[in-house]
């Protein structure tokens, strides 16, 4: 398995095998396993096709195989998986749902945006009794970031960076309604639907129509998930939260202008794995769109992960028992020069997405923070540290 370069919290690289490309390879012929043989079935019969091999690249909530025709076509197809163990559960009120929300999102911005997003070449109905919706899309060419980044030159790096700016100013350009939440799409319209978040229990129960609204929600939810506590936590979780209502109307004093405040689409899974780039940083793919919300800018207008050592990715705040297997893409001498290469890509191509990046960066700092999982004492320290550079 090939070798990819990561840092560790001190700032050393090292050396580390690369993500599997394929959990599981299978040849015509050769016996298949449930859901696999229900979704290739499916796509066999409505396609009159062949499938000649499979490698599967994912097998959690949704099945995700990269599949060889029988014309020479490699095409990667996903499905919800009929074998996740919530699936009973989560079937007709997450997974399928979810599905047919990516594939609304895939054709409105193959249509309406030049971000490289794969072509979505048939939608199959499997036979299973909830009719499974299976995509069949094209495969991208490129690596994972996450894979590659940190052993390309320099040049790549910032090439890459130039590539995500493109892929946020587009973002940012895009026209949609002026409400939070996720993107539905219906034909070609779009309207928002209370937020879906990756993790369930940050998902809304409602559409916010301001910036306020949304981050008051969040906090309350934070608020919540308090309750089980021992109440040294409770205590300290609740002060800390306080405080940063008392801090919110200067923040919200200094977001006032309409490149601040108007919304738009942002990835919630921007994650490296789901960006496809080559040798020389050009980005080949954005991938994986099941994860999408409509966001005031400050919010939504975000430096790419693989180069950030802020906020929760800054190393002094990795909790103790996390640091040692927390990695970072690039080195710490690279970071800050990435970092201004990309903001000042955003600022050529456009001033007021570079205003909603720059301006609204501590409200997304402190925002993640509160929406995380993380300790109260770890995010108080970054807190202080924060206001005092402030």
């Amino acid at each position: 398995m090939p070798l990819s370069l990561y840092w560790n919290h001190r700032g050393e690289p090292d050396e580390a095998e690369s993500c599997t490309e394929s959990f599981e390879h299978w040849d015509a012929g050769q016996p298949l396993d449930e859901p696999q043989r229900t979704i290739v079935q499916a796509v066999e019969e409505a396609l009159s096709v062949k499938v000649m091999q499979i490698d599967v690249r994912a097998m959690t909530r949704n099945v995700v195989l990269d599949v060889e025709l029988d014309d020479g076509r490699r095409v990667i197809i996903r499905a919800p998986n009929v074998k996740y163990e919530k699936w009973q559960l989560e079937a007709n009120d997450v997974s399928i749902p979810m599905m047919k929300r990516e594939i609304g999102i895939t054709k409105w911005l193959k249509a309406n945006s030049r971000i490289p997003i794969p072509a979505i070449y048939s939608v199959v109905t499997s036979s299973h009794p909830e009719a499974i919706p299976i995509i069949v899309m094209e495969k991208l060419l490129g690596a994972e970031v996450f894979d590659v980044v940190g052993k390309y030159p320099y040049y790549a790096k910032e090439r890459l960076m130039h590539g995500f700016a493109d892929v946020q100013v587009q973002l940012f350009s895009l026209q949609t309604p002026q409400l939070i939440g996720t993107a539905y799409i219906d034909g070609d319209k779009m309207s928002v639907i209370p937020r879906v978040a990756i993790a369930p229990a940050k998902t809304s129960s409602k559409v916010y129509d301001s910036l306020e609204a949304y981050v008051a929600s969040q906090i309350e939810m934070r608020k919540r998930s308090l309750e089980d506590q021992d109440e040294a936590t409770r205590t300290r979780g609740l002060r800390v939260l306080d405080r940063i209502v008392k801090m919110l109307p200067s923040i919200y004093a200094h977001l006032s202008r309409s490149a601040h405040r108007r919304c738009t689409l942002v990835h919630d899974d921007l994650s490296p794995v789901n960006v496809l780039m080559d040798a020389e940083g050009n980005i080949t793919g954005v991938l994986d769109w099941e994860y999408q919300s409509i966001m005031p800018a400050v919010l939504a207008v975000e430096y790419p992960t693989c180069i950030r050592y802020d906020g929760m990715h800054d190393p002094r705040y990795t909790p103790t028992l996390e640091v040692e297997n927390t990695w970072w893409l690039v080195g710490p001498e690279d970071a800050p020069k990435l970092r201004e290469a990309y903001a000042e890509a955003i600022k050529t191509k456009d001033r007021e997405c570079w205003e909603a990046l720059v301006d609204g960066e501590f409200l997304r700092r402190v925002l993640e923070w509160v929406t995380s999982d993380k300790d109260f004492d770890v995010l108080e320290r970054w807190l202080d540290a924060a206001v005092r550079v402030d």
